[in-house]
């Protein structure tokens, strides 16, 4: 039960920053504006880019601390120091790389207001005062994963979230919306953070005096580390080079239309991300017949939760955008939220066998994969816009997580019957997609054709219901009836 127990604790935490970005997006775009908020999803794309410079060692640590749950509280604490050591000198370089690279990468922006691009100017210092922030938050965060401290870390996380869309609103109406202004109220929330985890970490680990480590750690951690690090550089450039190109070759305001149906759609991924931080220490902890059939059964439960909730979705998204960013600027974000339900459905399939290849010690298959996948991806973005502009973006996106889940799964060996099932379950969710997209939302046609894909997707669901899913209602079902009963 504790990977429910921690799934959940992992959920809640995770749906903190829906509900934060539901209240606080609009309230963003109207008090500092669309260019300056193109900007600033920019500037936060950068810092969090150069976490890459923990070369991977918040994942080794968690590794390594999983695999040492029943070892000695010295050991791990060796294990934490000997990454400390390592991710303080890696801090340092990124600190000095960032500077050129952020210039660079915001020069190229298309700026509507001639005023913000001095404002980037003075607002740089703080934004390589965050990078270090970054790396050493991925190393708490990675010492408490591996100790299974899930709730005390979604909680410190969940105030962070907050604090840091709250603090930098709070600072642009009292003191204007200079970015600025804004990237420094969101340093300081950043720095509660960091001192919040390393205070828990002093006591999950536990920390104790720094002792040398020896070879083999280091060694163990930095080849770890190092093809988690080829993942860092090349996962975040496939996930989001979209939005520099989109900057580029279109406009800052652009890039906030597309920015805002990608954060919202990007929500369904909540739960995976929940289950497979859950699973991570079992997975790192398991023998390799017990982590294959932990793995498989995860994915069948993800798809059979995630399958309906994209095809809800696709149903209601243009809706919402409509009443959550106004009609004219949902025009052009609605279709763009379409396409991304595919590939955000795709990439919620591939978490599992991300985190199990990652589990047992083989983060070099997802690196050597996310290379392959570099050229074709870039080749495949640029045709894309220039073709069918932001929608083609999003194709490009969409496309590129479809491959790489399916390559994820075959390097996983994932079991045939479960590949065949998830395949009928992605052939659904593009059916979906397709209709929502070429239909007009009030026609008949589209509900109709969404009503057989209802029935097709219930009858698929019901036939594989997984017995995990089952023994989850046994459990609750008694539950709901006894408030019942209270209430009544």
């Amino acid at each position: 039960m504790s990977v429910v127990r921690h799934t959940a604790y992992n959920f809640a935490g995770a749906v903190v920053p829906l509900i934060v970005s539901l209240i606080t997006v609009p309230l963003y775009l109207t008090i500092i504006g669309l260019d300056r908020y193109g900007v600033l999803a920019i500037c936060w794309l950068l810092v969090g880019y150069f976490n890459l410079f923990d070369f991977g060692l918040g994942r080794a640590t968690a590794q390594k601390l999983a695999a040492l749950a029943h070892g000695s509280a010295e050991d791990r604490s060796r294990i934490f120091w000997t990454s400390v050591a390592i991710s303080g000198a890696l801090a340092c370089i990124a600190a000095i790389l960032f500077v050129p690279l952020a210039t660079v990468g915001l020069s190229l922006m298309k700026l509507q207001d001639a005023a913000i691009r001095g404002e980037i100017s003075a607002a740089l210092p703080l934004l390589v005062a965050a990078v270090p922030f970054g790396i050493a938050q991925s190393l708490l965060t990675g010492s408490l994963e591996g100790r299974r401290e899930f709730l005390k870390l979604n909680i410190i996380q969940s105030l962070g979230t907050i604090a840091t869309a709250v603090f930098p609103l709070l600072v642009a109406v009292l003191a204007g919306p200079r970015l600025s202004h804004l990237l420094g109220a969101a340093l300081v929330a950043r720095s509660l953070v960091l001192i919040s985890s390393l205070a828990v970490c002093s006591r999950a680990i536990p920390i104790l005096r720094p002792r040398r480590a020896s070879r083999a750690e280091l060694w163990h951690l930095l080849r770890f580390g190092g093809w988690t690090t080829v993942t860092s550089v090349v996962g975040p450039l496939l996930a989001f080079v979209d939005r520099f190109a989109i900057g580029a070759v279109l406009s800052s305001a652009a890039v906030a239309l597309y920015v805002v149906p990608f954060n919202f759609v990007s929500q369904l991924v909540v739960l995976p991300g929940a289950l497979a931080m859950a699973i991570f220490p079992r997975l790192a902890a398991a023998a390799p017949a017990e982590a294959k059939a932990l793995g498989r059964d995860s994915v069948r439960v993800l798809a059979f939760v995630v399958t309906p909730m994209t095809l809800l979705l696709a149903v209601g998204v243009g809706p919402f955008l409509e009443l959550w960013i106004g009609p004219s600027r949902a025009a052009q974000s609605i279709p763009v939220a379409y396409i991304l339900l595919f590939g955000f459905w795709a990439n919620s399939c591939a978490r599992i066998p991300f985190v199990s290849l990652q589990a047992s010690a083989r983060p070099d298959l997802i690196a050597k994969t996310h290379l392959g996948e570099i050229l074709p991806y870039l080749v495949l973005l640029y045709v894309g816009m220039r073709a069918f502009g932001l929608p083609g973006a999003a194709l490009a996106w969409s496309v590129r997580c479809a491959a790489d889940a399916l390559i994820l799964h075959l390097l996983n060996r994932l079991d045939r019957p479960t590949l065949r099932l998830l395949l009928a379950y992605g052939a659904l969710v593009l059916t979906g997609v397709v209709v929502v997209y070429f239909t007009p939302f009030g026609s008949a046609s589209r509900w109709l054709m969404m009503a057989g894909l209802a029935a097709l997707t219930a009858t698929l669901l019901l036939r594989n219901v997984p017995p995990q899913v089952v023994e989850a209602v046994r459990r609750v079902a008694p539950f709901i009836a006894s408030q019942k009963k209270t209430t009544l």
